[in-house]
């Protein structure tokens, strides 16, 4: 059955691994975490050790990630968390399912070529042990991974916006395993169809699958993941009854819900679902932008532009802030500081609006017509 288990959990964790919000803006050329010319090693867990970090993982995902795996050091987490020492044999099994795990983890995210990563903050716990938030965007998207370290090694990886990594999935196995014993015509190998479903956009099949999944795993974060991605790749689907019933009765707030929140206008549980990040990750520009884009659709402009201005401040290499603002500024008609935003972007991130692209914004067709995208024009000649 082991042989099973693993296949499932490879399906879960690739099926699971979008890093799509559901919320894209234009593309604009990112700035980069700034290479590091200092070839003096940098101190363990320093911010000059993660910008590196970061910079290895622009050049070569996969070589930078398995760079830093030791799986014996995961297995040696695992013994400090569960206050438990393995024998010999549990250690060679639970070694194998780890390995597992970890390379359906960084296949997942070599799935989504072209990313770019970006060092966010980090917590440094002991001289040992520490986390660091790195963002992943991929044309407009983004997603958020939080890296566990253990003695500078990685021992997690975790989508923060699905909920999806490698100790919460080592734990499902176990779950798994111990319903099959208890319920052994239970029907919990559904799990795998779902998951394949997900991956292979099979939405008819991933329904019904959903409804002979056991009730306790129904809930379970990589079952939401599953369900999410595919809601985000078609919004017309029409989720499962339990599942609506499930968002309705208990309003859960977790990143992984946004994108639902949000296309339903329920603005304020959308906000409330990014503020679940880790703190250090609410305060980074891209979801202060998102938080001020979600005010803006609710209604609060006053407070959407002070979100989108101060965010701006905080981080005026970063080119999402200005879009949303653009986006603002066109739609409350404040054309003068419209102006500005498109000098900067052209100035700044080399990137000029062209009269079809400003007519994908709110008015963008009043826009054309003042005096101001004249002057834009005349600017840009």
């Amino acid at each position: 059955m082991k042989a099973f288990y693993i296949l499932a959990l490879s399906l879960m964790l690739s099926a699971c691994a979008s890093n799509d919000t559901g919320r894209a803006v234009p593309s604009v050329s990112e700035t980069s975490n700034p290479v590091v010319k200092n070839q003096e090693p940098a101190e363990l867990y320093s911010d000059r050790y993660f910008v590196s970090y970061a910079n290895a993982l622009n050049q070569h995902t996969e070589n930078a990630l398995r760079s830093k795996i030791a799986e014996a050091k995961m297995v040696e987490k695992l013994e400090t968390d569960l206050a438990f020492t393995f024998n010999a044999n549990q250690r060679a099994n639970v070694t194998q399912l780890l390995s597992s795990l970890t390379d359906t983890s960084i296949t997942a995210i070599l799935a989504q070529p072209g990313g770019s990563w970006k060092y966010v903050d980090s917590d440094v716990h002991t001289k040992q042990q520490a986390t660091s938030y790195y963002r992943f965007t991929l044309d407009g998207t983004f997603a958020y991974y939080e890296i566990s370290w253990l003695d500078g090694h990685i021992v997690d990886i975790f989508n923060l916006f699905t909920g999806v990594g490698i100790s919460d999935s080592f734990d499902l196995v176990i779950d798994m395993e111990q319903y099959r014993k208890t319920h052994p015509n239970s029907g919990i190998q559904r799990m795998g169809d779902f998951f394949e479903a997900v991956r292979q956009a099979s939405y008819t099949e991933m329904l019904f699958a959903y409804n002979e999944i056991p009730k306790p795993f129904q809930q379970k974060p990589l079952v939401l993941a599953g369900l999410m991605k595919a809601y985000i790749n078609q919004p017309s689907l029409v989720m499962p009854r339990s599942f609506v019933v499930y968002m309705e009765k208990h309003q859960p707030v977790h990143p992984r819900f946004y994108a639902y929140y949000y296309d339903n206008q329920q603005f304020d549980l959308a906000i409330e679902c990014l503020k679940r990040f880790p703190e250090t990750v609410v305060k980074d520009v891209r979801v202060q932008v998102e938080i001020g884009n979600a005010l803006y659709e609710s209604g609060q402009t006053e407070k959407a532009e002070d979100y989108l201005v101060n965010a701006l401040l905080k981080a005026p290499s970063e080119p999402f802030g200005y879009i949303w603002l653009l986006g603002l500024s066109i739609d409350t008609k404040q054309y003068q500081q419209t102006e500005l935003i498109l000098k900067v972007l052209y100035d700044r991130f080399d990137t000029r609006y062209s009269k079809t692209d400003l007519l994908t914004f709110d008015r963008g067709e009043e826009y054309l017509n003042s005096a101001s995208y004249q002057r834009y024009k005349q600017y840009l000649n």
